[in-house]
């Protein structure tokens, strides 16, 4: 996955790549970070040599062909799926397709949580905005308060906020 002008292998399986979850690599280099650099599929057939595979596992472990493909949403590069085979000279069409199927969905998915972990650290950051706030603050509806800070809470002599649900709300017209 893309984290800046870098990727960060965030899952592997197979062949022990496991060991390498964590791993950063730059754009531009190794097999995936070419694949982001050109932002295209490119596969390697076997017999194919070719010297931009950093990984050692790969290189070592007899890979006959491997096919990447980059992961892009409407902003831009978001990371890189790639596969091999240890068996296979060559990928198949109808493999290189479900890969890039296979892609297609995972970039949705990952898209759709980067939102949700952004939307996460907003929501906590703006939490602790309001809880530092030192005058009291009340969120609410007509028909009832949802949310007060800590010096709202203190005002009305409740200790959370899960009090503040069962409070009628006056309004003076």
């Amino acid at each position: 996955i893309r984290e800046g002008d870098a990727l960060r292998v965030r899952a592997a399986l197979g062949l022990d790549r496991e060991r390498e979850v964590g791993l950063m690599m730059k754009i531009g280099e190794g097999f995936a970070g070419t694949v982001a650099n050109e932002r295209r599929a490119i596969g390697i057939a076997a017999g194919t040599t070719v010297s931009f595979i950093r990984s050692e596992i790969l290189r070592s472990a007899g890979i006959r062909a491997l096919y990447g493909v980059p992961l892009i949403d409407g902003h831009g590069l978001m990371g890189v799926a790639h596969m091999g085979s240890l068996t296979a000279n060559e990928f198949s069409i109808q493999d290189k397709r479900l890969l890039s199927a296979m892609a297609n969905r995972a970039t949705s998915a990952i898209f759709q949580h980067l939102l949700r972990e952004a939307a996460e650290k907003s929501s906590a950051e703006l939490s602790a905005i309001f809880e530092s706030m030192p005058a009291a603050v009340f969120i609410g509806n007509d028909q009832a308060l949802t949310r007060a800070n800590r010096a709202g809470l203190d005002l009305l002599g409740y200790d959370d906020a899960d009090q503040l649900a069962q409070r009628p709300v006056v309004s003076l017209v």
